[in-house]
């Protein structure tokens, strides 16, 4: 009766505490979990315990970037920089739901790398920024460093690491290596974007290290605003080469100097030390 009970469980559609969970897959990477919450008519993406990315089911908010990329957050500040840019691509390292391409423009491409087909099938499926984003946006599938690493130099405007926000690291995606080949990837003017949220590591401690060791402009903003709705806190840190690259965000009493975090050193290809930036309390 137990496993009966337990495969029911999987298999069908559940709902609990007024949550339906519509769909869950499970493979090499972990276990994702497409979520119809009831009382906010928002879908959300959960893998393992950690959330990423919402959709409302709302007419009026269907399609429209929330969660951890809201337009008065982070990623909005940054969007809005750089919207009067010509010929505009942004790369985004990280899928979950596809929130980012609630940002495409008619001068703005937006593609994504990511290496979890489930993913993918779960954003073409269950939620639909990508739908929306139609030829405005494509996925290329595989290793995040190595497909950035075949696409043509000086081609971002922005660069967007969305891969840290669960309980692993990925990390050859935040080592010196890594940040000198993004640096190349990118216009003269172009900035990478690091979202930093984590419950369990210092991302931003790493990130901070990193992005002083290639003498790099940087600015952190912490995003506790959840009035908006389906908008979740959340941390992102940005660099440039040059503070001018930075613009408006240099003078935003929201966002505030990267400085140099005490016991953690930059990781590269051959050293990382995950204990340094685990969260102990």
């Amino acid at each position: 009766m137990a496993v009966l009970i337990f495969g029911y469980h999987l298999a069908l559609p559940t709902f609990l505490e007024g949550n339906q969970v519509l769909y869950i897959a499970r493979d090499f990477f972990g276990i994702k979990k497409v979520v119809y919450e009831t009382d906010s008519n928002m879908r959300r993406l959960l893998h393992g315990d950690t959330l990423h990315g919402l959709e409302s089911q709302d007419p009026a908010l269907s399609g429209k970037p929330i969660s951890y990329y809201h337009e008065t957050g982070p990623v909005g500040d940054v969007m809005k920089l750089i919207s009067d840019r010509p010929n505009q691509h942004v790369g985004v390292v990280g899928l979950g739901t596809g929130s980012m391409a609630g940002y495409f423009r008619p001068n703005r491409h937006v593609t994504f790398f990511d290496i979890d087909p489930q993913i993918y099938d779960i954003a073409e499926h269950f939620f639909t920024f990508l739908r929306r984003c139609s030829n405005s946006c494509d996925v290329i599938m595989g290793d995040g460093r190595l497909s950035i690493e075949k696409t043509p130099d000086s081609e971002f405007d922005v660069l967007m690491l969305d891969a840290f926000d669960s309980d692993s690291i990925p990390a050859h995606l935040v080592s010196r290596e890594a940040v000198q080949m993004y640096l190349r990837k990118l216009k003269p003017n172009g900035m990478m974007l690091f979202h930093v949220s984590n419950r369990y590591m210092n991302v931003e401690g790493l990130v901070s290290a990193l992005i002083v060791d290639a003498s790099l402009e940087g600015l952190v903003r912490y995003d506790d605003d959840e009035e908006p709705t389906g908008k979740t806190s959340s941390d992102y840190v940005v660099a440039a080469r040059r503070p001018e690259d930075l613009g408006a965000l240099e003078h935003d009493e929201n966002w505030s100097r990267v400085e140099k975090p005490s016991g953690i050193q930059p990781w590269t290809d051959d050293y990382s030390n995950m204990l340094k930036i685990v969260r102990w309390k």
